[in-house]
């Protein structure tokens, strides 16, 4: 676990060392991405929840050949059986090229990490802080969770076509991540919530919301399972509640009322664009609020929770760029920052387990880090 704390140190200090040299920070930024990549691309089988089952299917897709594809054709594209059409395509085509599955990794991470390097530099006004939100609320879980952080990858590049408002553009890439993971299909929803203001409204009806899938989960479940034998997967975790479940339902509503009470107490001196963004960043917290709640009772409904909350990397930032600069927001800021590395250091010493990816080896070796 030290190469966790080591990176982590190492980072910060990166990136508040150069803060004041926009170029240098750029740089800085980079180079963490690059740690990041080599540590998660590097690891052992032993490292993450499904890194043997996608070593053993990257191994599988190896031996049948392009066989494997038979039976893909436009017309079940978006079908899944087992693993999507476009992850199993995406991982034959690499592995036809090379035998490594280190490299495959490689390539992967490479991806999904640049994509959120290219992510946070462009949107991001504050770019520690931005990567601490992404090694406490996404690093270790792009360890577990491959092909949603590869298909995460992809929506990182759509953020500017919601704000652009280019439809049929995001609808396209939206497609392209659903191929590698299917709940990326909800991503959809983000785009018909920018443009409008967020309100006490939105808040009582995410309430409400929150309630009624509570109430309802159970025969959701039960329905999707019976309709495809796929979903089944998730009746086993029904009920599963859990203290870690908790916590992270407690950490994303208190973000949330915390940039909500922040915008309504200074909304009035925002820009019209600037407000609209805040709103649109609140209400896809509102969402992963949500969902991170009803995950306290299904734990694996996190995965979508973690959906929504990937734009909070930049969004949470955003807040305190045009924000008054008071002793109040500068404390604010650091508390949170703070936190969010306090919570990643306690996970790490007392609760491992939780994360999947304690015990650090290197590929092809047993030298415990």
């Amino acid at each position: 676990m030290v190469i966790y704390y080591v990176t982590i140190l190492v980072i910060s200090a990166l990136l508040i060392s150069t803060k004041k040299y926009r170029k240098l920070n750029v740089t800085a930024l980079f180079i963490s991405f690059i740690i990041l990549w080599l540590i998660a691309s590097l690891r052992g089988l032993t490292v993450g929840a499904d890194t043997v089952p996608y070593y053993q299917f990257f191994r599988l897709l190896q031996e049948e050949g392009i066989k494997t594809l038979n039976g893909v054709s436009i017309v079940n594209l978006f079908s899944v059986n087992g693993f999507e059409n476009g992850f199993t395509f995406y991982t034959y085509s690499i592995g036809s090229l090379f035998s490594s599955f280190t490299t495959y990794f490689l390539i992967s991470y490479g991806f999904v990490y640049y994509s959120f390097y290219r992510f946070i530099k462009k949107y991001s006004s504050d770019y520690l802080f931005s990567m601490i939100i992404f090694i406490s609320l996404f690093f270790f879980g792009t360890m577990n969770t491959f092909r949603q952080s590869l298909a995460m990858g992809v929506l990182a590049w759509g953020f500017g076509y919601i704000l652009e408002r280019k439809l049929i553009k995001y609808i396209a890439l939206v497609l392209l991540a659903t191929l590698i993971h299917q709940s990326s299909l909800l991503m959809l929803v983000p785009y018909f919530l920018y443009g409008k203001k967020v309100s006490k409204h939105n808040m009582t009806v995410s309430a409400l919301a929150t309630i009624t899938l509570l109430l309802l989960i159970n025969n959701i479940i039960y329905g999707l399972a019976g309709s495809n034998a796929r979903y089944y997967f998730y009746v086993d975790r029904l009920n599963s509640f859990s203290i870690g479940s908790v916590i992270t339902f407690l950490i994303i509503l208190m973000i949330t009322v915390l940039l909500f009470t922040i915008y309504r107490l200074n909304n009035i001196t925002y820009f019209e664009k600037d407000n609209i963004l805040k709103s649109f960043y609140i209400k896809i917290l509102l969402l992963s609020t949500v969902f991170s709640a009803v995950a306290v009772k299904v734990n694996s409904i996190s995965r979508i929770s973690n959906l929504y909350l990937m734009y909070s990397v930049t969004g949470i930032p955003d807040f305190f760029k045009h924000t008054p600069r008071t002793p109040y927001i500068r404390s604010l800021r650091l508390i949170i920052m703070f936190a969010l590395l306090i919570i990643s250091f306690a996970q790490l010493y007392l609760k491992p387990e939780w994360l999947g990816v304690s015990e650090y080896t290197l590929t092809s070796m047993s030298i415990k880090w």
